[in-house]
């Protein structure tokens, strides 16, 4: 396991086959109380890859910035190209490569092709077909604060300010930042608001391995309350209503406004595009959506 690769099994099982690898900033967890995780043998899981409540199967090799999605079942030896998504509920045979948002079968792959693009990531130098061009900016929001002191840092003389909330050891809360009671920032998660402000309103949940970040130039970035940031989620500033959902993976420009009770489930939609790409798909109501929210 890289740097702030989290694995996560609070309310299901994970069970991780031999020689698995995953690189910085993955992400491997469960639905709670629903679905667990099986990731297979000699699986390796690029930078920022999500596994959420699905089955990999042996060999599988998943490219940095991709997500899969809960009730997925992965075929072995198969190639989850970067910036890929697999949505809910999907079989995809093993033997393929997968690319694309959602995923679409491009070419059979044989074990020693995959082996090579295995190897690449595991050693950092990745073949292109597995380098993101999306990753979160976690290094450029963190590389000003100190190394060692803890969690939560001072900018400019102004520091993280709670009374009741959850920051997980292995995040990073910085300068102007005002947490919610029951308010909770996961594992590896960085939210800096540099010389600007973030506000996280109570209850407000920021799951592993998210980057909130901001200043003066881009703006204030406020949540509500009861919100949920899903995990390798990327947030400018903007404003995001009460118990509003941000989906697994997504990259929210700056400027963004998103209303309370609404259902942001934007995996994979690159950073800047949201407020262009961003469309109504369903009801937040809807008993589908209601599941996915409680």
């Amino acid at each position: 396991m890289a740097d702030y690769a989290t694995v996560r099994a609070d309310g299901e099982n994970i069970r991780i086959g031999d020689n698995a690898w995953f690189g910085e900033h993955a992400t491997v967890h469960i639905a709670d109380q629903v679905l667990g995780a099986v990731v297979g043998d000699d699986v390796t899981v690029g930078r920022y890859g999500l596994v959420h409540a699905c089955t990999l199967g042996d060999g599988v090799v998943v490219g940095e910035s991709s997500v899969i999605m809960d009730g997925t079942a992965i075929g072995p030896y198969a190639l989850i190209a970067a910036d890929t998504v697999v949505p809910p509920r999907k079989t995809l045979p093993g033997g393929f490569v997968y690319a694309g948002h959602p995923a679409k079968p491009i070419r059979e792959i044989n074990r020693d092709e995959l082996a090579q693009y295995a190897r690449s990531l595991r050693i950092g130098s990745a073949h292109a077909d597995v380098v993101s061009a999306r990753l979160p900016a976690w290094a450029v929001v963190v590389q000003s604060l100190p190394r060692d002191g803890g969690s939560l840092h001072a900018v400019d003389g102004r520091s993280p300010r709670f009374t009741r909330a959850y920051v997980a050891p292995t995040a990073v809360v910085a300068g102007d930042v005002t947490l919610g009671d029951d308010a909770s920032i996961f594992f590896g998660c960085a939210v800096c608001a540099g010389d600007g402000r973030i506000v996280i309103g109570a209850r407000t949940n920021v799951q592993d391995n998210s980057v909130l970040a901001t200043n003066r130039a881009r703006g204030d970035l406020v949540l509500g309350e009861g919100v949920t940031i899903g995990h390798n989620v990327e947030l400018g500033a903007g404003t995001i209503g009460d118990d509003a959902l941000i989906g697994m993976g997504s990259r929210v420009g700056d400027g963004v406004i998103v209303g309370s009770h609404l259902t942001g489930l934007m995996d994979g939609i690159p950073l800047g595009f949201f407020s262009q790409a961003a469309r109504s798909a369903r009801n937040a109501c809807d008993p589908g959506v209601q599941k996915i929210l409680f």
